[in-house]
């Protein structure tokens, strides 16, 4: 069922916080109208009631196999209202984590390699070859001839790449975002 046609007569059925009571125990499982009174503390006659309203709105249906009890479970209509559908959330918590190891690890490589090269180049010499700063991703548009002086707007430098920089902010966020809605959805459960 991918919507939830919500009319009149449901909407009044929903209106009702026992009504929601009743739903929420026969998502569990079914139960007669004996133990929906003993579980909500009501008596038989109000739960027949309120199970009418439901039974009328197409929430519940009422299962009687001929024996002495009548059992009572919810439809198809009233498990999407019920239940929700955490499918999509659970997807992109799964995208966002991937995404969030991808630049987690690129932006690790990077770093390293970034550190490593600064190394390297701090025990060299101080001030960068060409050859040098083209391997660790500066941009030289012109070193003097006998490569001792930089000027000042020809050397830039990037710490971190931006792509996986928001890639990496961006799942992080993701990830709290699903996990925190599936936390109320549980709770509410």
């Amino acid at each position: 069922m991918d919507g939830i046609t919500i009319d009149r007569k449901t909407l009044k059925a929903l209106g009702a916080d026992t009504r929601i009571a009743i739903l929420k125990a026969l998502a569990k499982r079914k139960m007669t109208q004996a133990e929906l009174a003993t579980l909500l503390g009501l008596s038989a006659p109000s739960i027949k009631e309120h199970l009418a309203s439901l039974a009328q709105a197409d929430l519940v249906e009422v299962k009687d196999e001929g024996r002495k009890w009548k059992y009572y479970s919810i439809t198809q209509k009233a498990t999407a209202i019920t239940e929700p559908n955490t499918k999509p959330v659970w997807m992109i918590l799964t995208l966002s984590a991937v995404a969030l190891i991808y630049s987690a690890t690129n932006l690790y490589s990077y770093l390293t390699k970034y550190l490593t090269s600064q190394t390297s180049l701090a025990a060299s010499s101080p001030i960068p070859s060409f050859a040098a700063a083209e391997a660790n991703d500066f941009s030289i548009a012109a070193v003097s001839a006998n490569a001792k002086t930089v000027s000042p707007q020809l050397l830039t430098t990037q710490i971190f790449p931006t792509t996986e920089t928001i890639i990496f902010i961006i799942s992080l966020l993701l990830l709290g975002v699903c996990i925190g809605f599936l936390a109320k959805a549980n709770a509410e459960r």
